[in-house]
């Protein structure tokens, strides 16, 4: 037999148990030293954070993540919480909610802000700047022309289907239609006063004595350089539809987007309606606090959320977060004023 040949089948058996065995026994050093080569540890970060990729390859990274990003900047690499996003494209964005047909969008006279405007309607309250659609003004010249010259006698005595032969100025003016309110959201108020849903808490401040000596239990009032409003609020057990759930489990919770408007509008104010019907009760029916403006009445008045708590609170404090609101934020002001987001 050839040597050669030999010797490398000698070989081949020799050295096959090195590669086939499958309880070769190694040392733990052999395999942190082996693994840590090839493998970074992920280190334990002090906050939230998450593994990304790094520059480096076979390298981890990480980022936080915000849940907040005020005084973020554009190059800010950390990742942000859904919530946080939303409530960043919010506070920038020029959100129109939902006005109403009273109501058209104007330009607030404030640079990257927005207002609404009411439509002239005698059926509703007249604001002081309101717009008149085409149809309205010339409805109104055509009354008022006709109510310059009235018929003295007709060709045929008392009949007004004849030809009117003698015509008779009217000197006697036509009362002009009243305004009651201007309401631009983005002029935020100077003082607010508050009546609570449980007597606990009555409070005045700069407003008149004639708005706040006529509240009842539940009711709101806000002071403007342009005048006073007011308004009622109720103490809910209907949930916002805008809403954000966190955790799982035992650890979970829901946060709610203030100044959304309900998109239940019948069922809040039957809830009103029921709780001051009942002789308005100390203790409401739930704690989700709903605002709306009653005086001036736009059209557009509708129940805006402000926020959620415990019965007892929302009874102790919604009418104050509604009058308190109303006049520092602008967001909430639009909503309930039927306008938009400033």
């Amino acid at each position: 037999m050839n040597k050669r040949f030999l010797f490398c089948i000698l070989g081949m058996i020799l050295t096959l148990p090195a590669y086939a065995d499958p309880v070769t026994v190694t040392s733990r050093d052999y395999v942190d030293t082996t693994v840590g080569a090839r493998q970074n540890k992920i280190e334990a970060t002090s906050g939230d954070s998450v593994v990304t990729y790094s520059t480096t390859a076979g390298q981890t990274g990480s980022r936080a993540i915000l849940d907040d990003l005020s005084g973020t900047t554009t190059t800010d690499i950390n990742m942000a919480t859904a919530m946080a996003a939303e409530d960043a494209v919010y506070s920038k964005n020029q959100e129109v909610l939902n006005i109403g047909a009273p109501n058209v969008l104007t330009y607030s006279g404030s640079a990257g802000t927005l207002t609404s405007t009411p439509i002239y309607d005698s059926s509703v309250n007249k604001f002081s700047n309101g717009l008149v659609d085409a149809g309205t003004l010339n409805i109104a010249m055509t009354t008022a022309a006709n109510d310059e010259m009235t018929c003295a006698e007709y060709a045929t005595p008392g009949d007004a289907t004849t030809e009117c032969i003698l015509w008779e100025i009217n000197t006697s003016a036509t009362a002009p239609l009243t305004t009651t309110a201007y309401l631009p959201a983005n002029i935020a108020g100077t003082s607010y006063c508050y009546k609570s849903h449980d007597a606990r808490s009555n409070v005045r401040n700069q407003c008149s004595t004639t708005m706040y000596n006529a509240f009842n239990a539940g009711e709101w009032g806000t002071v403007f350089p342009y005048g006073e409003v007011s308004g009622i609020s109720v103490c809910s057990n209907i949930e916002p539809t805008i809403k954000y759930e966190y955790g799982e489990g035992e650890d979970s919770w829901t946060s709610y987007r203030y100044a959304q408007v309900s998109t239940n509008q019948s069922g809040v104010q039957s809830q009103y309606d029921a709780w001051v019907s009942g002789g308005r009760p100390t203790t409401p029916v739930g704690g989700y606090c709903y605002c709306k403006l009653t005086n001036p009445s736009p059209g557009a008045s509708r129940w805006v959320f402000g926020n959620s708590n415990s019965v007892s609170n929302c009874a102790f404090g919604c009418a104050f977060i509604c009058a308190h609101y109303v006049q520092n934020l602008a967001d909430f002001r639009g909503a309930v004023f039927g306008g938009v987001a400033q």
